[in-house]
């Protein structure tokens, strides 16, 4: 079993802003906004807003793109040894 370290704040901010920066948005997505904050069990996590253009295509080729880069970006944080856990939302624009 691979030990736990426990990684920092901003350390965990610079990782995640790092991984959101390998992948290029799915056309349907303007922007990921990150929040490092407390979940409802008091553990430290990352929730990341992705938000959907407005007008942008609803279909089920949208939604599975849509759906394996929001997974991606998820797998990629936990594997990066962050110490929070990751959660999305996918939210309409304003």
């Amino acid at each position: 079993m691979a030990p736990i370290t426990v990684t920092s704040l901003q350390e965990d901010q610079t990782r995640a802003k790092e991984n959101l920066g390998q992948s290029p948005l799915p056309p349907e997505i303007y922007d990921v906004v990150m929040e490092f904050k407390d979940d409802s069990s008091g553990q430290p996590s990352i929730y990341l807003s992705f938000k959907l253009k407005p007008g942008a295509a609803v279909d089920q080729p949208s939604i599975a793109r849509i759906s394996r880069y929001m997974s991606g970006v998820l797998d990629q944080l936990l594997r990066s040894g962050i110490s929070r856990f990751p959660y999305a939302s996918l939210d309409e624009a304003a």
